[in-house]
């Protein structure tokens, strides 16, 4: 997966997997730097689209797996761009439910 990953963000001309390394040796700076650098593969594993709803969803995955308020933050975010845009409010939350269920060990339908 990861070799596909590298494959496919090296023929579109992207160099997303060559960030340089986190700052400390932590786990946490670890794992967080790796998030980053595979978040796009996540949206494909979770099965969402790269959309407003797409991200919504993948960051409510993360916010209940992870112990973290920064992802907790960026899904607030998500939440306030469905109030600025009323006609993705619905596809928004559906998604935030999809994710969560997900990370909470259920299914996603």
């Amino acid at each position: 997966l990861g070799f596909c990953l590298q494959a496919r963000t090296n023929g579109l001309g992207i160099e997303q997997l060559e960030f340089p390394p986190p700052s400390s040796d932590s786990a946490e700076d670890y794992l967080n730097h790796r998030i980053a650098i595979t978040h796009d593969i996540h949206h494909v594993i979770l099965g969402v689209p790269i959309t407003v709803a797409g991200e919504a969803a993948t960051h409510a995955y993360y916010s209940c797996t992870r112990e973290d308020p920064f992802y907790i933050g960026i899904l607030a975010m998500w939440l306030t761009h469905g109030l600025m845009a009323p006609e993705e409010h619905r596809t928004i939350w559906e998604a935030i439910s999809c994710g969560s269920r997900v990370g909470l060990g259920g299914s996603v339908s």
